[in-house]
Order: C-alpha cells, then structure tokens, then sequence
C-alpha cells in the first residue's frame, strides 16, 4: 500500500476536524452516560465495542448529508471517503 500524502490527507480533513473531535468526544460521552461501571463481565472489550459503535453513529449522522463524504458500511466497520481523496475508518485502539 502506498504511503499517503500527509498534506493531501490534511487538507481533505481539516474542514472536518470538528465534526471529527464531536462524533468521538459524544461516543464517549455516550459511554459514560451509560454508567456500566463494574458491571460487565468483559469490561474493557465491551467499553471498546459499544464506544466504537457510538462514535460511528455519531460520525455517520453528522457526515450522512455532505455530497462530498461516501460512507461505506460493511463487515461490522465503517469507512468515510473524503473527496474520493481519503479513505478514514476509525479504530478500536489502547494507549499503545
């Protein structure tokens, strides 16, 4: 796979950068409304899953109406096509 263009994929992203931050700030805001603390029995990999699916939906919302985003909705992910330029998905990920 051919590395990308840090300032192609800059300039693609920078007018979504807000919408970006919000669709990942309100997932976990979603989260902690939940209040699950201490009650699941896999914890860490739940949190990841239900996060995911929040941030997701959140993103799907806000970008469902620009003519310039496709969303792509297959097996169990999500990928946005910005501009036919660059492809984002997000992850589920750890500090490392």
């Amino acid at each position: 796979m051919p590395k990308a263009n840090e300032k192609a994929v800059r300039a693609a992203l920078t007018p979504y950068d807000s919408v970006l931050v919000r669709a990942v700030h309100g997932g976990w805001d979603d989260w902690r409304a939940l209040q699950l603390g201490g009650r699941l029995l896999f914890p860490a990999r739940s949190r990841a899953c239900v996060v995911y699916d929040f941030i997701v939906q959140r993103a799907m919302t806000a970008l469902g109406d620009d003519p310039a985003v496709r969303t792509i909705r297959r097996d169990e992910t999500v990928k946005f096509i910005f501009a036919d330029t660059v492809a984002l998905r997000f992850k589920k990920a750890n500090d490392k």
